[in-house]
């Protein structure tokens, strides 16, 4: 999670995000796991999706939340379907501010982008 958040945090520095980074990057990530969690759960069998809604929904423990997941949902296909949910955010909120950068911000941030791997 730290070379996510080390990722964003220079994409927030190149971009001059003027606001709490911080704050934006656990926005970022909570919301990566929730929809990747959302994405996961729609792909259940109806059964199964009816059965994981009972386990979790009025439970608030995090901890027997991870449970449960991880009873439905291999670490690597969470992990596999977070990447994709991480990337297709990150891709949106890069359309969404390109409008509003200056030409050397375009560059710097594909200067960067160029130099990392692929994920």
């Amino acid at each position: 999670m730290d070379e996510i958040r080390n990722f964003l945090k220079k994409i927030l520095d190149l971009i001059s995000y003027s606001d709490n980074k911080d704050a934006f990057i656990d926005k970022f990530i909570d919301v990566c796991h929730q929809q990747t969690l959302l994405s996961l759960i729609n792909e259940l069998p109806p059964e199964k999706k009816a059965q994981f809604v009972q386990q979790t929904k009025d439970n608030s423990n995090p901890e027997q939340i991870n449970s449960v997941i991880k009873d439905y949902f291999s670490d690597d296909q969470y992990n596999q379907a977070l990447t994709k949910t991480a990337n297709e955010g990150f891709k949106a909120f890069l359309e969404e501010v390109s409008q509003s950068l200056s030409q050397t911000q375009k560059d710097q941030l594909t200067e960067f982008l160029a130099t990392q791997k692929p994920v």
